[in-house]
């Protein structure tokens, strides 16, 4: 995907990874955000300056600020696919 200022990413198994112009290189900084070391790495939307990801097999929305390179998460349920169809 391509962020707001331009730079190329990719979602990996080992975290996100940024295009440096030769080849795509582990993010360092930016993947010290996952403090559970688990990283989204198939959906992805990209909103302006925010990229949101996600990851099916876990219950975390993320949210990227590309400005400040901060990464939450913006939403979390262990319920969310059991609650959803007991009802």
């Amino acid at each position: 995907g391509y962020t707001s200022d331009k730079r190329t990413f990719a979602l990996s198994s080992k975290g996100i990874k940024i295009y440096n112009g030769k080849f795509f290189e582990l993010d360092e900084k930016l993947n010290a955000n996952f403090v559970d070391k688990k990283f989204p790495q198939t959906d992805y939307s990209v909103q302006g300056d925010v990229v949101y990801m996600r990851e099916p097999s876990t219950p975390k929305l993320y949210k990227w600020d590309t400005k400040t390179d901060k990464i939450s998460t913006i939403y979390e349920s262990e319920k969310f696919s059991q609650g959803s169809a007991q009802r």
